[in-house]
């Protein structure tokens, strides 16, 4: 949330990294695309299922802030997970308060 270009893509960097050392035997994509002028995410896809991504998500999300982005304040990032379908309705709506909304009610207490 409002971090330069310059920054996500060295985020981009530091997880194509991660997943090299800790994930070396899934073929792992991180892409980054902007959401809109304050919004930048970084997709991680290629998971088999929602439970290996989820499972990425908790044991990332907990090195994050010493192993991978040691530089740059928690407050400026998160993680999520998303199905195809609904990253394609998510990059239309633009609307992350009304997704995270829908990931509480349905996958309560991880985000």
């Amino acid at each position: 949330d409002k971090v330069d270009v310059v920054y996500v893509n060295e985020a981009r960097m530091a997880l194509i990294r991660y997943n090299k050392e800790k994930y070396y035997n899934q073929p792992l994509e991180v892409v980054p695309f902007p959401l809109n002028d304050n919004l930048k995410l970084v997709e991680i896809k290629s998971f088999t299922d929602a439970g290996s991504a989820l499972s990425y998500l908790e044991k990332t999300r907990t090195v994050a802030a010493t192993e991978i982005f040691s530089w740059l304040p928690a407050d400026k990032y998160r993680f999520i997970i998303i199905t195809e379908q609904n990253l394609d309705i998510f990059k239309e709506e633009k609307n992350l308060d009304k997704y995270l909304k829908f990931l509480k009610e349905n996958i309560p207490g991880k985000f």
